[in-house]
């Protein structure tokens, strides 16, 4: 259970986007009629978008640098490392500039200060990646002391192997991250993430941008061969985003579910599944998921999770019933496991952070 009190100062609710590690315009578009708000990274995301300025307006669109997840040494010939982001963005006429970004790596005190003093062009939002572990324990009063100290609007991105929200107090410690940031008219958002950024956008957090793939929705940090393994044999499976689990569940596990009907976690009403069951997914694909499948998902996924987000948000205290709805999908586990005896359908650790039983 979370137990970080927002602050009172951010009442209204902010805007959830789509957000794209890669794609070309024509995805970028697609996904833009789907969701209404696209954010784009790095450099492919900026040739998208110069590919559309030619023929339409980008206002619904906008740029994450990814530049923190750039590494020098091995990119130091790269044309990438020239460009100037800021001046890019503002070029375009973006409606959010943001600066190239920073990482932050664990316990760098250094690195997070140049992080938050890094000269920035006036109006731009001020880009910062940092380690999971800057949300608990001892560093995280660190942390909260230098969003203190800086005035400039902050897009934050979190760095883990897998999910930086999953640690013990990490979900108390992003809530203490926007409550620190919380000055009037201070855009703070949340990019490169995952359903985190339904609460941190229901809190008032200006943006949380949802990664349509699970490299979209952290910033991920060099995999051991072993983890490098497992992940390469994740990819041959679907993962779908179902809202009575408040996260991503593998295609393979959906099997499980199938001689139940009652459940009904295999009905998805949603248009991209076109009354399909979602159990036609229980299966693996050699070397990985086809690129036509992949997209399929990630339109059922972005469907629905901005349905939650906008039926949260149309509620008369939309952080309680996120907090509601968090329990009810802990319930809904339980129940999986005790009535069932189904146990491979989980809610993501940081979503049982938030649970919390209502009356």
């Amino acid at each position: 259970m979370t137990t970080q009190p927002l602050s009172e100062a951010r009442v209204r609710a902010g805007t959830l986007s789509a957000y794209l590690t890669s794609a070309d315009h024509e995805r970028a578009l697609a996904m833009r009629a789907r969701i209404g708000a696209v954010t784009l990274s790095g450099e492919s995301g900026l040739r998208a978008l110069q590919t559309l300025a030619r023929t339409m307006s980008l206002e619904d669109f906008d740029l994450d640098p990814a530049q923190y997840a750039v590494n020098p040494k091995k990119h130091a010939q790269a044309a990438l490392i020239d460009i100037d982001w800021e001046a890019a963005q503002r070029g375009l006429g973006l409606p959010v500039v943001r600066s190239a970004g920073i990482a932050v790596r664990k316990d760098d005190h250094e690195q997070l200060r140049a992080a938050m003093r890094t000269p920035i062009s006036p109006g731009s939002r001020r880009l910062v990646s940092l380690h999971s572990s800057w949300l608990r324990g001892p560093a995280l009063p660190v942390a909260i002391a230098a969003v203190r100290n800086s005035d400039d609007p902050l897009s934050f991105v979190f760095a883990d192997l897998f999910d930086p929200f999953g640690g013990a107090g990490a979900v108390d410690g992003l809530q203490y991250l926007l409550a620190a940031a919380s000055a009037p008219e201070r855009p703070v958002e949340l990019l490169r993430t995952d359903t985190q950024a339904i609460p941190f956008a229901l809190a008032g957090g200006a943006r949380g941008a949802i990664g349509l793939t699970s490299q979209g929705r952290h910033h991920p940090l060099p995999f051991s061969s072993k983890l490098k393994k497992e992940h390469d044999d994740r990819q041959r499976s679907a993962w779908l985003w179902l809202p009575e689990l408040l996260g991503w569940q593998r295609g393979t596990t959906l099997g499980a579910i199938e001689p139940f009907p009652e459940i009904g976690l295999a009905d998805c009403p949603c248009p991209p599944c076109d009354g399909e069951p979602l159990s036609v997914y229980a299966r693996e694909w050699p070397g990985q998921v086809p690129q036509k499948v992949r997209e399929r998902l990630q339109d059922h996924d972005a469907d629905r999770w901005m349905t939650t987000f906008n039926r949260l948000r149309a509620t008369s205290d939309p952080l309680q019933s996120w907090a509601a709805a968090c329990a009810r999908a802990v319930r809904v586990e339980a129940e999986l496991v005790s009535e069932y005896k189904i146990s491979a359908l989980r809610v993501p650790t940081s979503i049982a952070q938030w649970a919390v039983e209502t009356s």
